[in-house]
């Protein structure tokens, strides 16, 4: 946090957080991101896919309209 001048306060939670949907986003497999972030079941894993779609859903819907 310091090494990236961030001003905020960042939890461990957070980082975790944003470690796993980053590489979700990045393309990673979801069995992959489960191992790494060491959760027993798979399901702990997919809550962080939910961020990932919404994040792909705002990309898509801030395409401009397409007049024909």
């Amino acid at each position: 946090v310091k090494a990236a001048e961030i001003g905020k306060n960042i939890t461990w939670h957070c980082a975790r957080h944003s470690f796993a949907v980053n590489i979700l986003n990045g393309g990673a497999n979801i069995k992959t991101v489960q191992s790494l972030m060491g959760h027993a079941s798979i399901e702990m894993t997919e809550k962080y896919l939910r961020v990932v779609d919404e994040l792909k859903h705002k990309a898509i819907n801030s395409l401009p309209d397409i007049v024909v």
